[in-house]
C-alpha cells in the first residue's frame, strides 16, 4: 500500500470543507424562523423542522431589517427629512378676508342613512343635531351655535343639481 500525500491533503481539505459546511449548517438551521411542526411525533427530540433554506431566508430578512431600521434612526437622528406630511395649498383665503356663504348661494345637506337598508335614519328619540363653529377672533376662541333646520321640499329648488354621477344617489 503505497501513501500519497497529495491525496491525503485533498482528502482532508474535503472533510475541513464538510465540517464547516455542517457548522454553517447547524447555525442556518438554528437560526430558522419557518420551521413546520411535525404532526404527532418528533425527530431527534425535536418537535419542529428546520432548514438550511429557512434558516437563509431568516438570516436575508434579518439583515434587511436591521439595515432599514438603521437607516430609519440615522435620518431620525440627523434630522434628515423632519416632515412627517406637509401639505402646501395655495388658493386660502387670508385670515382678515370674511366671506359671506349667503352671498355665493352656498347651501349644504346631509342624511345619516343605513348602510345596507338605505333607510334614513332621524328618529328624534335617538338623533340630535348641533350645529357649531368654531373659531378664533381677536386672540380668543369661540363658538357659536349655527341656526338649521330640517329640509323641506321647497328647500331642495336651492340646491344645484348634482352632477350625472351621482345624480342616482338622490
Amino acid at each position: 500500500m503505497e501513501y500519497n500525500a497529495n491525496e491525503y491533503k485533498s482528502t482532508s481539505r474535503r472533510k475541513l470543507v464538510s465540517l464547516k459546511g455542517l457548522k454553517l449548517q447547524s447555525i442556518l438551521e438554528r437560526v430558522d424562523q419557518f420551521g413546520r411542526p411535525l404532526p404527532t411525533f418528533n425527530l431527534k427530540g425535536e418537535e419542529m423542522v428546520h432548514t438550511v433554506t429557512g434558516g437563509l431566508m431568516t438570516f436575508f430578512i434579518l439583515v434587511v431589517m436591521l439595515s432599514y431600521g438603521t437607516l430609519k434612526f440615522y435620518h431620525l437622528v440627523t434630522l434628515h427629512n423632519a416632515d412627517v406630511t406637509s401639505v402646501l395649498e395655495t388658493d386660502v383665503y387670508d385670515y382678515n378676508e370674511r366671506l359671506n356663504l349667503n352671498d355665493i348661494g352656498f347651501r349644504f345637506a346631509f342624511s345619516v342613512r343605513g348602510y345596507h337598508s338605505q333607510e334614513l335614519k332621524d328618529e328624534s328619540k335617538f338623533v340630535k343635531y348641533i350645529v357649531r363653529m368654531f373659531g378664533r377672533k381677536e386672540g380668543k376662541e369661540f363658538e357659536r351655535l349655527l341656526p338649521y333646520h330640517k329640509c323641506v321640499e321647497s328647500d331642495w329648488e336651492n340646491f344645484t343639481e348634482p352632477s350625472k354621477a351621482y345624480g342616482d344617489s338622490f
